[in-house]
């Protein structure tokens, strides 16, 4: 019998019953081929005109899935320094396309946090 306690990339911690293997020890097995998504494209990022007008600056951090279509779904904003950017936020990430994370050679849905860097530049908009 096997149980699997936790697991982080590559590494399982397990219990196994009736082998050598000690209780909670890390076993490490062979890593499945693995990639993470990454951005093909992305929408303009639009900057709210009264926050370009106050300087306002910051990241928005948005957790999304990326579907195995490389579509970014269940958007929700992780952090940000100012509400009035979560729109404009979780809209850039909502029209971004990935490539699809990979796993052993098949598309695979994965979570992710992307930052959103809003960033006012003098003479820039």
């Amino acid at each position: 019998m096997v149980r699997v306690l936790s697991t982080t990339i590559g590494f399982l911690v397990l219990a196994v019953a009736g082998s050598s293997t000690a209780w909670g020890q890390a076993v490490e097995i062979a890593k499945p081929k693995e990639q993470a998504p990454k951005l093909l494209s992305a929408p303009k990022l639009v900057y709210p005109a009264e926050l370009k007008r106050a300087e306002m600056e910051g990241i928005v951090w948005v957790n999304a899935i990326i579907d195995t279509t490389g579509r970014p779904t269940r958007m929700e904003v992780y952090q940000t320094p100012d509400p009035r950017l979560n729109e404009a936020a979780t809209n850039f990430v909502a029209g971004s396309v990935y490539r699809p994370a990979r796993v052993d050679g098949r598309s695979v849905a994965m979570p992710v946090r992307v930052p959103v860097k809003f960033q006012f530049r003098h003479g820039a908009f």
